[in-house]
């Protein structure tokens, strides 16, 4: 099973997007809900480029024993250390 997650409040999802929130939350969620539907062997393996790599970091925190494997590209290389955050802390200065 492979999941290319939308997240919340972008194209194919619902809600609201406020950046970098939910994504920890929301992709556990979606990791959980995956690895149940009907013919999943309950492994989940997660792809996604840019943004979409930063969720497959985030859904890898919370450690779902479901989630195998993740293949994100052409994004940061750590979750706390992207876009609006370096080690863990707000950079103030955005160009």
């Amino acid at each position: 099973m492979v999941v290319v997650q939308d997240t919340r409040g972008r194209f194919a999802s619902e809600g609201e997007w406020e950046p970098l929130t939910y994504e920890e939350s929301d992709g556990y969620d979606t990791v959980r809900w995956a690895a149940a539907l009907p013919g999943a062997n309950g492994s989940v393996g997660m792809l996604g480029a840019s943004y979409f790599g930063n969720t497959q970091w985030m859904a890898a925190l919370p450690k779902p024993l479901e989630l195998k494997a993740i293949a994100p590209m052409v994004t940061w290389s750590h979750p706390h250390d992207g876009l609006w955050t370096r080690g863990g802390a707000s950079n103030s200065v955005r160009p």
